[in-house]
């Protein structure tokens, strides 16, 4: 099972990146949009559910400005820069740049990096960004940089599938001498097109020291200004399993 977990992000993020140079233009054609559809087109998830470790290839178009509990975000040319609102508010300002490295009709591929600065004692909220990480900075600032390799395929009209290759580093500070621990999450998106959907949830936090497994579902509503998902994840950890909710609320500007 270790192994398997090394090899399966990359191999996942290779196969469709190949899949996608091999198939270019297919890939590039359009969809046939039913004629109902054709009236609304709804933009496309940028940032992904689960805290710190999920993401999209979708950046935000420039001009566009999303207000949301998983990021405030305003787009730019082929780049959005953005900050997570809810972290503010437990002593860890933060901000983040994230960058389109290629996008077509059915394919897209971004890098993002963060910025985390947790003030003392910031690492014991549940909002914090070092929740997962059980990292205790009860008496000294710890800075944390996120980054993400997110890739977008969509399938179908109906599937579209995220892949996010993450990494967080932790910067030596206090009694930490500096770590570094990567991830794989993968949602699966029924219906992305449309106001509603469902996605499913799955991943892997550390490869070589294990943090965490995670499984879950989420449901989402978009329309041309609003987005709301609310879902409901697990984590496995080798000293039990852990389950709790997830909710965000948007406003698409």
């Amino acid at each position: 099972m270790k192994i398997l977990w090394k090899i399966l992000p990359p191999l996942l993020l290779g196969v469709t990146v190949f899949a996608h140079a091999e198939s270019d233009a297919s890939l590039s054609a359009p969809f046939p949009i039913p004629a109902k559809r054709k009236a609304r087109e709804y933009r496309a998830d940028t940032t992904g559910l689960y805290p710190l470790w999920e993401n999209t290839g979708h950046v935000e178009s420039a001009g566009d400005v999303r207000i949301s509990t998983t990021g405030v975000q305003m787009g730019m040319p082929g780049v959005h820069i953005g900050a997570l609102p809810l972290p503010f508010f437990y002593r860890t300002p933060n901000a983040y740049l994230k960058g389109s490295l290629f996008s077509s009709n059915r394919a897209a591929l971004a890098l993002q990096v963060g910025f985390f600065h947790l003030l003392p004692s910031a690492s014991r909220s549940a909002f914090s960004p070092m929740y997962p990480t059980r990292l205790d900075n009860s008496d000294f600032s710890l800075t944390v940089i996120p980054m993400h390799l997110a890739f977008s395929w969509t399938l179908s009209q109906w599937l579209e599938w995220h892949h996010t290759l993450g990494a967080v580093v932790n910067l030596p500070s206090g009694n930490i001498t500096g770590d570094f621990t990567p991830g794989y999450l993968s949602g699966l998106e029924l219906n992305p097109l449309g106001n509603h959907a469902l996605v499913l949830h799955l991943g892997k936090v550390g490869f070589e020291r294990h943090e965490f497994f995670l499984a879950g579902a989420s449901y989402r509503f978009r329309n041309s200004w609003l987005e709301a998902r609310f879902g409901y994840f697990y984590r496995f950890r080798a000293e039990g399993a852990q389950a709790g909710p997830l909710a965000s609320l948007g406003f698409l500007l």
